[in-house]
């Protein structure tokens, strides 16, 4: 499925830093997702978009306009525009169609978990060559650590929460993510 595809692409794109390809993702989405609606209810617009999360993120991304009013520094406004435009397109891109179901859903966070592990073994595996190289320990802690991706630790820690919660929901609710063993591994 094309839309599977391009949550993975954005997953990969947000876990690993690739800011373009993350932009780019995003747009597919929406722009996939509205053709979803227009070919499946034949509208363009899908009432999941009048959810409390799309528009309390959409009004927070009006005020970024109303400060240009009364900012001294219209150029680093509109550079606040452009990075907190993301405050209403993820939230858009995700609910502008009804893809994601409960099934799509754990699908989705399984993949998400993989590749979350996959990055944080690279990172481990990276850090694990500087410190033979180096023999300085500080590689090993968690800022130089994912330094690799994004630079931004507490992000990085964010995307690794969201995939504990996850699998800890399942352990809860007694189902399995992948096997019993690499739920509890992970």
């Amino acid at each position: 499925e094309l839309l599977f595809l391009i949550y993975l692409a954005f997953f990969v794109s947000l876990i690993f830093a690739f800011r373009a390809v993350s932009s780019i993702s995003l747009a597919l989405l929406l722009v996939t997702g509205v053709v979803k609606n227009r070919v499946e209810q034949k509208s363009f617009f899908n009432p999941n978009l009048f959810n409390p999360l799309v528009v309390f993120c959409g009004l927070l991304f009006l005020l970024q306009f109303v400060s240009l009013l009364y900012t001294n520094d219209v150029h680093q406004g509109w550079k606040n525009i452009r990075l907190k435009s993301a405050l209403i397109m993820i939230p858009a891109a995700l609910c502008c169609c009804d893809y994601v179901n409960e099934a799509t859903r754990q699908k989705l966070l399984k993949w998400y978990c993989l590749i979350l592990f996959a990055a944080c073994l690279y990172a481990l595996c990276y850090a694990s060559r500087r410190y033979a190289a180096t023999h300085n320990s500080s590689v090993l802690l968690y800022h130089p650590l994912v330094s690799i991706y994004s630079g931004h630790a507490v992000q990085f820690s964010i995307l690794v929460f969201i995939s504990l919660l996850h699998l800890l929901e399942a352990l809860t609710k007694r189902t399995i993510v992948f096997t019993k063993y690499a739920d509890l591994f992970l």
